[in-house]
């Protein structure tokens, strides 16, 4: 997992050239004024879901990771905690579904405030939880940028 600021995206250039056009686009887009839903960037390779929701409680979340894609998780507006484990460190709870690109997990981990200018990225050996409300549940806006791992 990497947590840093959009205004650093240029120290992650080493990095697989599709995560760095996925952090170029997140640092030189206006966030704010993109419509609700998924947007193509390069099809199934690198796209993006503008999403609005209430954050929730903590035991109403769960634990999550994928295999297929990284994410990129940028709160526009609004303020929510992001959780992270190594997805070895939890108990799965539901197995890996490949239609739903999804597994869900229990277990415990850390918490980050994620707010508007952060990014997190998690690769798939992390588990992430995310919209876990700061103090009480509230409005939050947010993109999450879904970066195809690449081939070997």
């Amino acid at each position: 997992m990497i947590v840093d600021r959009l205004v650093n995206v240029n120290r992650y250039q080493g990095m697989p050239a599709v995560l760095t056009r996925a952090l170029a686009f997140l640092r030189d887009t206006d966030l704010a004024r993109i419509p609700l839903g998924r947007h193509e960037i390069d099809g199934n390779q690198l796209y993006f879901m503008a999403q609005e929701y209430d954050s929730k409680l903590l035991p109403e979340c769960k634990w999550e990771s994928h295999r297929k894609y990284w994410d990129l998780h940028v709160v526009v507006d609004g303020a929510e905690r992001i959780g992270f484990a190594q997805v070895v460190d939890l108990k799965v709870e539901m197995p890996y579904d490949d239609e739903k690109e999804v597994a869900l997990y229990n277990g415990d981990g850390n918490f980050l405030l994620l707010k508007p200018g952060l990014f997190a990225f998690m690769s798939t050996d992390d588990a992430h939880m995310p919209g876990v409300a700061v103090d009480k549940p509230q409005r939050v806006r947010k993109i999450v940028v879904k970066v195809a791992v690449p081939a070997d």
